[in-house]
């Protein structure tokens, strides 16, 4: 038999795990399960409620820029930024809670006790949640409370009218759900320029095009050149990454991708000869939306008089594809045109084994970062070896990328690389320094 001294023990650690289940510690704020019986008081006694959700998605980009400890810091200044919210907007009745511990999705459950109509109500939540994004927005921006760039919040909200038919705890899940599935992005100020102005960009195509040429080691003779999109000078987008992750993380990156094979079709007339290959980055969502980009492809291609086998769409997989079997069906669509696949980043971790196994590209590209002081380095030796053989039993060819010495060009021809790229053999160079070459 246990003790009084065990027994106590044991029941401060229950006390302890339920303490941690109803109270996130981070934020202070209550969860879910800690309110949930005067949520379902709430409903049975007046027969609605409404709740507003508020997410800060993408937590994990956020946090592995920042750290953990400047995450959770942020987390809770934006807790505060809520409940300064509550204080001074929402009756006293109204309830602000997390969704779980540990969580970055917060929820205002707010009484409808006062109206009568269902429209009424939802004129309400509506009022309530604009009111919150400017709220949200002004705060964010007084006191630029996070570094990393850019920051999505999203906001949606939902009406629970109580049906006594089901069981009121499983009708506020589903009406959290609900607003959940309402959830639609609010960009600070700030963002919103930045938005306005890629907008501007892609819709007046202001972008440079870089061609870079892809060469056969051994003989010397050009395969192709890889077109490189990037901003103008003054432009905040000066710089690829910048530019692109810009527009996957404010959904633009579907027509920035299109727009960019545009103009590198348009910008290529006076490089590609008869013989060169013309390397195009291209997203998975754009082969996820065939309708869209094969068919602004097939227009570019009678536009500028391009023939297809002549072009490689390199697939820049820093995006999980999620579904393969739709994935290859929807590629197989743009091999029947005629165009060839390139898996980019081979061996950095983007590009997985199993991705190159299913897509069996045409053209496999060893990633720079592998390809840096190779001759140095026996793992990734052995990882050039394992590739190699893998592209053998896929028929595909190996180009590496980012040749910068002389070192590494020897190591590469050493172990059967016969293709690559790179400022050793050439730099990016804009589509003028062609004309009349």
């Amino acid at each position: 038999m246990p003790d009084n001294d065990e027994k106590e023990t044991s029941n401060y650690s229950l006390k302890l795990k339920l303490d941690y289940l109803l109270t996130d510690v981070n934020t202070r704020l209550p969860t879910l399960s800690g309110v949930i019986s005067k949520l379902k008081d709430e409903i049975e006694l007046f027969g609605a409620l409404g709740f507003i959700v508020v997410n800060v998605p993408s937590s994990e980009e956020i946090e592995s820029v920042i750290g953990w400890s400047e995450y959770e810091r942020f987390l809770r200044e934006f807790a505060n930024i809520l409940k300064k919210f509550k204080n001074y907007n929402l009756d006293t009745t109204d309830m602000l809670f997390i969704r779980d511990v540990q969580s970055c999705e917060f929820v205002y459950a707010i009484s409808l006790k006062k109206e009568g109509q269902r429209s009424v109500a939802t004129k309400k939540l509506a009022e309530i949640t604009n009111s919150l994004k400017e709220h949200i927005n002004s705060e964010i921006e007084k006191n630029n409370m996070i570094k990393t760039e850019p920051l999505d919040i999203e906001i949606g909200f939902s009406q629970l009218l109580c049906n006594p038919s089901i069981r009121t705890e499983r009708q506020i899940y589903l009406s959290i759900d609900k607003a959940r599935q309402s959830l639609t992005p609010q960009y600070p100020k700030r963002v919103l320029t930045i938005r306005k102005e890629l907008s501007e960009v892609i819709s007046k195509e202001l972008i440079e095009t870089l061609f870079q040429p892809i060469i056969n080691l051994k003989s010397r003779d050009v395969l192709g050149y890889e077109a490189l999109s990037k901003g103008t000078l003054e432009s905040t987008f000066n710089s690829p990454e910048t530019l692109f992750n810009w527009a996957e993380r404010l959904r633009l990156d579907l027509h920035l991708d299109i727009m960019c094979r545009k103009k590198a079709f348009e910008r290529a007339k006076c490089i590609i000869k008869e013989k060169d290959m013309l390397f195009l980055n291209t997203i998975p969502r754009s082969i996820d939306n065939p309708d869209i980009s094969l068919k602004n492809l097939k227009d570019y291609l009678r536009a500028y008089e391009i023939d297809p086998t002549k072009v490689v769409l390199e697939l820049t997989e820093r995006t999980a594809i999620e579904n393969y079997e739709s994935f290859e069906k929807n590629l197989k669509l743009f091999r029947g045109v005629g165009f060839n696949i390139a898996i980019d980043d081979a061996g950095a971790g983007y590009a997985s084994l199993n991705t190159i196994a299913q897509l069996k590209p045409e053209f496999l590209k060893f990633d720079m970062a592998l390809v840096h002081n190779l001759h140095k380095d026996p793992i990734k030796q052995e990882l050039l070896i394992i590739l190699l053989n893998m592209a053998e039993k896929i028929g595909a060819q190996v180009i590496a990328e980012g040749i910068e010495t002389e070192e590494e060009l020897k190591v590469l021809l050493k172990f059967g690389v016969n293709l690559g790229q790179g400022y050793f053999i050439g730099k990016p160079q804009s589509y003028k320094m062609f004309e009349g070459n």
